[in-house]
């Protein structure tokens, strides 16, 4: 964790490449090589990567596959670049896409726009 527990989202200087957009929705992940899946929600989305919420414990450099419906279903594999704990049992995750297709892209991007 990196101590960052306080820090409000969407707030200050936008450091990253892809416009992101608030999103509400139940995830299901798999941690790459594993066969259980877990639950999480996705608090915001862009076209890199995803902010999810879980009781799950996850740790920089992690693999998981998302699977989330936009306007079709989209399988994409992350890797965890950012965890916090929250609360004793909650901690929010930034994953980063890896290899996302370019029609899961584009129906990411659209989604964005329609949220700002």
């Amino acid at each position: 964790m990196d101590g960052s527990e306080n820090q409000p989202y969407g707030k200050g200087v936008e450091k990253r490449g892809s416009l992101r957009g608030l999103l509400k929705v139940a995830l299901i992940n798999k941690r790459v090589f594993e066969k259980d899946f877990f639950f999480t929600s996705a608090l915001n989305i862009s076209a890199s990567g995803v902010l999810i919420e879980s009781d799950e414990i996850m740790v920089y450099g992690d693999k998981i596959t998302c699977t989330f419906i936009i306007q079709h279903k989209i399988d994409v594999t992350g890797e965890v670049v950012r965890a916090i704990r929250k609360a004793p049992d909650i901690y929010h995750y930034g994953v980063r896409f890896l290899n996302l297709d370019p029609k899961a892209r584009a129906q990411i991007e659209d989604l964005v726009k329609d949220k700002r």
